[in-house]
């Protein structure tokens, strides 16, 4: 055998896997995709029923824009739009023991206060901001 003979053999069994390759990646990645759309929804589905009442978000005020609060916590950052008539409060202590809630505006929410931010999945995905709750 010479060499042009050996280079073309492994040419083409190169160009044979390549093509393999190419069709097994073609069937094999959809399904994975299809798994992890379908996870995602039946998620939204759960977490958008009338069963979850809420979920939250917590962490340090790293800005307030408008109505728009940037939370940090954990390495990571979020933005969270809060709507005109969503209820912001914050507590006072009354009293001697008595810790009782007063409305404040989001304007008040100061930068390294931290916060609980209780929210709702709606069935169409997006976020609804039920009350924010922030720690003085």
């Amino acid at each position: 055998m010479d060499i042009k003979s050996i280079f073309s053999k492994t040419t083409l069994v190169a160009v044979i896997f390549l093509v393999v390759g190419i069709i097994i990646g073609f069937f094999i990645q959809p399904a994975n995709l299809s798994t992890n759309s379908n996870k995602f929804e039946s998620s939204l589905s759960i977490l958008s029923s009338p069963v979850v009442a809420q979920i939250s978000a917590f962490g340090e005020v790293t800005g307030v824009s408008g109505q728009t609060i940037t939370v940090s916590a954990n390495k990571g950052k979020q933005n969270i739009t809060i709507g005109d008539k969503t209820l912001v409060q914050t507590y006072i202590k009354e009293k001697m023991q008595d810790i009782v809630p007063r409305v404040i505006n989001l304007s008040d929410i100061k930068i390294g206060q931290s916060v609980n931010i209780s929210l709702k999945i709606l069935p169409s995905g997006d976020l609804q901001v039920v009350s924010v709750s922030a720690v003085p």
